[in-house]
C-alpha cells in the first residue's frame, strides 16, 4: 500500500508544475522587446533564487537598456553570492547612475573585504549620487561609520598617489603632486614641501611654495620670505602669494620692497600687500607703493587705498607741473621729447584715489589742454573720477577740443553721401562700420573720456551732449554718452537705462556700472532691464555686487539662476548677499540642476540666508567631488543651525583636504554651540 504524503508534502508536489510553468514565463519575458518586461523577469528571478538562472542574470548586465542593467545588478545582490563581485563592479562603473545605484547597494549586501574595497576605490573616483549612494547601501547593510570609512579610504588613497607621484615621477607630475600634497595641508607634506622649497630646481620649488600656500601653515611665512633673495621670476612670484595669503603683516615690508622694484614679481607682490588685513602699517606701504612702483602696480595699490582713506598726494603732485606753457598742437598723436612718463602715471594714480584726491584738483585743470594726448587722457579720467567739480569749464574747452578732432577726421574720410548698392545681391540701408568710420581710436577714446567727465563733474551741458553722441557710430563714445547721462539726474537716468539693451559689451557695462553709482534709483534701472531670455545680463549683473540692492530684488534675479553659466552664478551670488527667506525655493530648484555651474555660489547664498530647510539639499553636497563645493556645503551647513546632518560632518574631518576639514570642524563647533543653546 502506497505511503500517503502529509499536507505539506502534498502542498508542496502541487506547487512544482506551477513553479515550473512560472519560471518558463519568466525566460520568456526575458526575451520581449519591452524593457520592462525584462527588467519584472530579472526581479522575479532574482526571488526565485535557481542557481540555473544565474548566467541568464549575467548575460541581462550587459543589456543596452539601463532599467535592465539595474535590475540585474539588483537580482545579483539578492542571490548574496561572491561570485557576483566582479561584475558588480563592473556595473558600478556604468554609465547610467541609477545603475552604479543598485551594483553599490548588491557589493555591500555581499559583505566582507573585497567587496568593501570596491566600495572605496569607488567612492574616490565617483560623482555626488553615486558617493551618495555608496554610504546609504553601506548603512543599509549596518557598516558602522560608514561614510568616515569611505572619506578616510579615499584620503589615504590620495596621500598615496601624490607622494609617488612627487617621489618618481616626471618634473611636471612631481610640480603637480606638490601643489596636492600641500592642499592636505598635513604636517608632513609642508615639512617635506618647505624642504623642496630650499633646495628643488626652481620649476619645482614653485610648485612646492605653492603647495604651501593651500595648506596655510603660517609657520612657513619667515622660511619662505627668504627665498625673496632668489632670482628665479616664477619662485619669486609664488612666494609673494603665499605670504598674502597666510596674512602675515610682518612681511609686509619686504612685499612692498618686491612691489617698488618694477619686476616680473612686482605685480604679485602688490596683490600680495592689497589682500593683507588692513592696517595702518600695511596702508602706508601701499601709499609707497602707489608713490613709487610702476604704473599697473601704483594703479591697484591706489585703487584699494580709495576705500581705506587714501593716500598723502604730495609725491604724487611732485611730478605734475606747475603750470602748463606749452601750446597744444590739435590732432598729434605723438608725445613731445622731454615729457615725463611719471606724470601720465601720476594722473593715473590719482584717478584711482577717486574723490579722497580732490586737493589735487588745481594742478590737474592745466593738463587738459596738455600737447600730449596720453597726458589728456590721464587728465580727463583723473579729473572725472576726483568729480572735480572746480573744473567743470576747463572740461567743456577739453570736450570741444576733442569733439572738433573727431569730427575733422569723419569729414575727410567721407565727404558725400555713400552708395547703397555695393556688389550685386548685396544692398544695405546704411555704410558697414568699417567704411563708415576711420577715426583713430586714440582720438575716439579722447573724445569719450571728454565725454564721461562731463557728466562725472557735473558739467550743465552733459545731458544735452549724451542725449546728442547716445546713437554714435562708435561703441566708445556711445558708452561715455550714457555713462555721462546717468550722472545727469533723472532724465539722464531715463537715457543712460537705454545703453543697457545696446548690441555692445563695453556699452552695457558702461551704462550699468555708471546707472549703479547712482544708488537705489540706477539699481532699479538696471534690474528692471535684466532678461534672463534676451540675453546681455552679465555685465549688468556684474555691476549690481557693487549696488545695495532691496529683498525685492530677488523677484528679478530669480530667473537669471537658469540664463547661463555666469549669469546664473552672478545671480546667487546677489540673491545671498540680501539674505531673503523668499530665494530658498528658487535657489533649491537651481542646486536640483545637473548642469549648474554655479552650485557653490548657491549653497553659499542658502547659508547666508540662514534658513533651516536648506540643510537637507546643501547636506547632498558634502558628497561632492568637488572639495570647494565639500567645503561651502560644510560651512553653510552650521550657518543654517541644523543639527540633523553631524554625521556626514564628523565624516569629513578625515577629508584629504585641509580646506573640507577646517569647513567640517568650523561647522561642528557652531552646531554644537546650538546644541548646547537648545
Amino acid at each position: 500500500m502506497p505511503r500517503r504524503l502529509g499536507p505539506l508534502a502534498a502542498a508542496l508536489l502541487a506547487l512544482r508544475p506551477a513553479c515550473a510553468r512560472e519560471r518558463d514565463g519568466l525566460l520568456l519575458q526575458l526575451q520581449s522587446d519591452r524593457p520592462e518586461r525584462r527588467a519584472a523577469a530579472l526581479r522575479r528571478l532574482g526571488e526565485i533564487g535557481n542557481a540555473k538562472d544565474l548566467p541568464l542574470i549575467r548575460h541581462a548586465a550587459m543589456d543596452p537598456v539601463p532599467i535592465v542593467r539595474a535590475e540585474a545588478a539588483g537580482a545579483l545582490g539578492r542571490r548574496g553570492e561572491n561570485s557576483s563581485a566582479d561584475l558588480l563592479a563592473e556595473l558600478l562603473e556604468d554609465a547610467d547612475e541609477s545603475v552604479q545605484a543598485r551594483a553599490a547597494a548588491s557589493l555591500a549586501r555581499l559583505g566582507g573585504d573585497q567587496p568593501r574595497a570596491r566600495l572605496s576605490a569607488r567612492y574616490a573616483r565617483a560623482g555626488r549620487s553615486t558617493r551618495m549612494a555608496i554610504v546609504q547601501a553601506l548603512r543599509a547593510a549596518a557598516f558602522p561609520r560608514a561614510m568616515a570609512e569611505m572619506v578616510s579610504a579615499e584620503a589615504a588613497l590620495l596621500w598615496d598617489r601624490n607622494h609617488k607621484g612627487l617621489e618618481e615621477g616626471s618634473p611636471a607630475e612631481r610640480a603637480a603632486a606638490a601643489q596636492e600634497l600641500g592642499r592636505s595641508g598635513r604636517p608632513e607634506a609642508m615639512t617635506r614641501l618647505l624642504a623642496l622649497a630650499q633646495q628643488s630646481p626652481p620649476s619645482i620649488a614653485s610648485a612646492a611654495v605653492r603647495g604651501l600656500s593651500e595648506g596655510a601653515d603660517p609657520s612657513a611665512v619667515a622660511p619662505l620670505a627668504k627665498l625673496l633673495d632668489k632670482k628665479d621670476p616664477e619662485l619669486r612670484a609664488a612666494v609673494c602669494d603665499v605670504l598674502g595669503r597666510l596674512g602675515d603683516v610682518d612681511a609686509a615690508p619686504l612685499l612692498e620692497a618686491v612691489a617698488v622694484e618694477a619686476s616680473s614679481a612686482s605685480s604679485f607682490a602688490t596683490a600680495a600687500l592689497i589682500s593683507l588685513p588692513p592696517q595702518p602699517a600695511v596702508n602706508q606701504l601701499l601709499c609707497e607703493v602707489a608713490a613709487r612702483a610702476g604704473p599697473a602696480e601704483a594703479i591697484a595699490a591706489a585703487h584699494q587705498m580709495r576705500s581705506r582713506g587714501g593716500c598723502p598726494l604730495e609725491p604724487l603732485l611732485q611730478n605734475l607741473p606747475a603750470s602748463q606753457s606749452l601750446a597744444r598742437k590739435p590732432g598729434s598723436a605723438h608725445r613731445p621729447v622731454g615729457v615725463p612718463r611719471r606724470v601720465e602715471t601720476s594722473l593715473q594714480v590719482l584717478a584711482a584715489l577717486g574723490t579722497t584726491a580732490q586737493g589735487a584738483q588745481s594742478r590737474i585743470g592745466p593738463l587738459l589742454a596738455h600737447p600730449d594726448p596720453a597726458v589728456r587722457l590721464a587728465a580727463l579720467d583723473a579729473t572725472a573720477e576726483l568729480r572735480a567739480s572746480s573744473l567743470t569749464g576747463d572740461v567743456a574747452k577739453a570736450y570741444e577740443a576733442e569733439l572738433g578732432v573727431v569730427r575733422a577726421s569723419r569729414v575727410k574720410w567721407i565727404r558725400g553721401r555713400l552708395r547703397k548698392q555695393y556688389a550685386p545681391g548685396l544692398r544695405r540701408e546704411a555704410a558697414p562700420p568699417e567704411l563708415a568710420e576711420d577715426v583713430p581710436d586714440g582720438d575716439l577714446l579722447l573724445l569719450a573720456s571728454a565725454v564721461r567727465a562731463l557728466g562725472m563733474v557735473g558739467a550743465p551741458q552733459a545731458l544735452t551732449v549724451a542725449k546728442t553722441l547716445a546713437t554714435d557710430k562708435s561703441a566708445l563714445v556711445r558708452a561715455a554718452a550714457y555713462a555721462a547721462a546717468a550722472y545727469s539726474g533723472q532724465d539722464g537716468v531715463q537715457l543712460a537705462a537705454q545703453g543697457l539693451s545696446d548690441a555692445r559689451s563695453e556699452v552695457r557695462a558702461s551704462a550699468a556700472t555708471a546707472l549703479v553709482d547712482q544708488g537705489a534709483t540706477g539699481a532699479t534701472a538696471v534690474l528692471a532691464r535684466l532678461d534672463p531670455k534676451g540675453g546681455g545680463s552679465r555685465e549688468l549683473l556684474e555691476a549690481l555686487a557693487e549696488a545695495s540692492l532691496l529683498e525685492s530684488a530677488v523677484d528679478k534675479l530669480e530667473p537669471l539662476l537658469a540664463s547661463g553659466a555666469v549669469e546664473g552664478a552672478l545671480a546667487a551670488t546677489l540673491i545671498g548677499k540680501l539674505r531673503a527667506k523668499s530665494a530658498v525655493a528658487p535657489l533649491l530648484k537651481y542646486l536640483e540642476e545637473p548642469m549648474a555651474a554655479g552650485r557653490r555660489q548657491a549653497i553659499v547664498a542658502l547659508g547666508e540666508i540662514g534658513d533651516p530647510r536648506a540643510a537637507d539639499a546643501t547636506a547632498r553636497a558634502l558628497y561632492d567631488e568637488s572639495p570647494e563645493l565639500r567645503a561651502a556645503a560644510a560651512r553653510a551647513l552650521g550657518r543654517l543651525r541644523s543639527t540633523s546632518h553631524l554625521e556626514e560632518l564628523e565624516a569629513l574631518k578625515g577629508d584629504y583636504f585641509a580646506n573640507v576639514r577646517r569647513a567640517a570642524h568650523g561647522a561642528l563647533e557652531r552646531l554644537h554651540s546650538v546644541s548646547e543653546v537648545r
